[in-house]
């Protein structure tokens, strides 16, 4: 299983987690504290930080993967490059939420992506920067949220389920590419 999102971050403050996505017993997230890094928790077993630094300013390609049972893992990646992983670790996916109403994210969510399937570190590479193909669903994806509503506090995904996903957090706003003043990556 895999959640990737193509994100940008401005000026963050110190201490705590601005959460990129969660549910009931999974959070992704900016473990940012003093150092910045990048992490994830699960429900009644940790947090677990990877030791890379999210960059401020530009944007930046988030993968998280779940493998799944028997082998337990989450491995991240950012920008199609394998930053680390935590092995012995479970987690339920999908996510219900984007943002949190107390953990916001300080910067911009261009889009999710939430795949049934293992992608290949080609395949991250690959389409990162790039709208999926027309048969992306056959290929293993269960939802794509792109945010083009433009208002209301909930994101539809483009697929034929058309999830619905509650926007969280206080102060979170639409922007358009006007607002943003640098062109999204796709």
């Amino acid at each position: 299983v895999r959640l990737e999102e193509q994100i940008r971050l401005e000026t963050i403050g110190t201490g705590g987690i601005d959460l990129l996505a969660s549910s009931s017993g999974f959070r992704l997230g900016l473990n940012h504290g003093k150092e910045g890094k990048l992490g994830f928790s699960v429900a009644g077993k940790g947090e677990y930080t990877v030791n890379t630094t999210v960059p401020r300013g530009e944007w930046v390609h988030i993968a998280y993967v779940a493998f799944k049972p028997p082998k337990k893992r989450v491995a991240v990646y950012m920008n199609g490059r394998l930053i680390g992983y935590e092995d012995g670790v479970r987690c339920s996916l999908p996510m219900d939420k984007i943002g949190s109403a107390s953990h916001c994210v300080q910067g911009f969510i261009q889009e999710v992506r939430y795949w049934a399937t293992q992608r290949s570190k080609q395949e991250l590479r690959s389409f990162r920067n790039q709208l999926l193909p027309e048969n992306a669903t056959q290929e293993g994806l269960l939802g794509w949220w792109t945010f083009e509503e433009g208002e209301g506090r909930s994101a539809f995904d483009g697929t034929d389920q058309r999830s619905q996903s509650k926007i969280a957090g206080r102060g979170t706003h639409w922007v358009t590419a006007d607002d943003l003043g640098v062109p999204a990556p796709t």
